[in-house]
């Protein structure tokens, strides 16, 4: 029964809204890319514990970006993703 507990707790933290911590370090995200930076992109992404789904699924595709190399790529699909919530 403690394991169901678990899993809600972790979908839980799925379902989340984006804090205004978060939008920060999306931004950041967005800087380190434009900057080629691909470990500080990866990390900054990596600490990102919490969010709202459709920023796990934006931040998913930028990562497959960035590990590619593909950081101007990275880029529009963070900058669209904040457009939205603008």
């Amino acid at each position: 029964m403690d394991n169901l507990g678990v899993k809600q707790e972790e979908s839980s933290e799925e379902d989340g809204e984006d804090t205004p911590e978060t939008l920060a370090t999306l931004a950041a995200i967005r800087e380190m890319c434009a900057d080629y930076n691909r470990k500080g992109a990866l990390d900054l992404i990596a600490g990102i514990k919490s969010c709202a789904r459709e920023t796990r699924q934006m931040l998913d595709k930028a990562k497959d970006h960035i590990i590619n190399s593909e950081f101007e790529e990275a880029e529009d699909v963070l900058e669209a993703h904040s457009a939205e919530k603008e």
